[in-house]
């Protein structure tokens, strides 16, 4: 049970960070936005979203496919 409490809390701030980046990539352009910014309204740290996704363009591959 524990484990599957662990896939939905990581389901989640996989797709808070998606969501983040895509409105700064939308609000500020792709260019303008750093790894910090989205992990501070993400509420994780950058090493989390590194370790999620590396580097920045990582994250918005996901964004453009949808």
């Amino acid at each position: 049970m524990n484990q599957g409490l662990r896939q939905r809390q990581r389901a989640s701030r996989h797709a808070r960070i998606l969501e983040v980046a895509r409105s700064y990539f939308q609000s500020t352009g792709y260019s303008n936005v750093t790894i910090e910014d989205i992990a501070r309204d993400s509420d994780v740290s950058a090493a989390t979203v590194y370790n999620y996704f590396g580097p920045k363009a990582a994250i918005l591959l996901p964004l453009v496919s949808d």
